[in-house]
C-alpha cells in the first residue's frame, strides 16, 4: 500500500518571512493548504492513508516559534481537506522525530484528538544534541526504542482511552558508525 506524503509550502503559499530561504518550511496559507491537499487527495484515489507534513515537532522542517499551534492548524486543515476528498482515507499524524511524547501531549491539549487516526513515528533518538542510532542501546537519560514507543502509547492511551491510535514507523533507519548498529 502507498502512504501518501503531504508535505511543505510553495514558496506563493508560504508564510515566510520575504528574506528567507526556506519558504517551504514555514506554515502554509490556509487557503492554499487546504486548495492543494484537496487536489491531490482526489487525483489520488487509490491512496487509502495520507500523512500530514514531515516531523513538525523538529525545528529543521517547521518554521516557526510554536510548532504545536501552527502544526494544529496545517493538520486541522488537512484533516477537513482529506475526510471531505476520500471520506474513507486515513489520515496519519506528521511523522514525529523521535517518539517526541511531549510534542504530541500538546496536540492533544490543542485539540487535535480527532484529526488524526494514525500517529506516524521517525524514531530517531538523540541525547545532548547528539544523535544516537542504534535501538536496543540504553543510557542514563535515553530509553531504547521499545521503551520509549510504551512511553508514546501510553501518553496516547491517556488522552484517548478508549480508540487509541496505532502508532506507524514511517521512517526508519540506523548508522553503523561507533553509535549506530554493528555492520555483522
Amino acid at each position: 500500500t502507498v502512504l501518501g506524503v503531504l508535505v511543505y509550502s510553495a514558496d506563493w503559499a508560504s508564510t515566510a518571512p520575504a528574506s528567507s530561504i526556506e519558504k517551504d518550511k514555514y506554515p502554509p496559507t490556509d487557503t492554499a493548504w487546504r486548495d492543494f491537499v484537496d487536489a491531490v487527495v482526489r487525483r489520488y484515489p487509490a491512496v487509502t492513508a495520507w500523512e500530514v507534513w514531515n516531523e513538525p515537532n523538529h525545528e529543521h522542517f517547521l518554521h516557526t516559534r510554536d510548532r504545536a499551534s501552527a502544526y494544529t492548524a496545517i493538520l486541522k486543515t488537512a484533516s477537513a481537506a482529506i475526510r471531505a476528498a476520500s471520506p474513507h482515507a486515513q489520515v496519519v499524524l506528521g511523522g514525529l522525530s523521535g517518539a517526541d511524547a511531549a510534542f504530541l501531549q500538546k496536540l492533544y491539549r490543542l485539540g487535535l484528538k480527532d484529526a488524526f487516526d494514525v500517529v506516524a513515528v521517525h524514531p530517531y533518538r538523540t541525547l545532548n544534541g547528539r544523535t544516537i542510532y542504534a535501538p536496543e542501546l540504553t543510557v542514563f537519560g535515553l530509553n531504547n526504542l521499545a521503551t520509549d514507543l510504551h512511553v508514546l502509547r501510553s501518553m496516547i492511551r491517556a488522552y484517548d482511552p478508549e480508540s487509541p491510535p496505532p502508532i506507524w514507523i514511517t521512517e526508519i533507519g540506523w548508522s553503523s558508525d561507533a553509535t549506530g548498529v554493528s555492520a555483522s
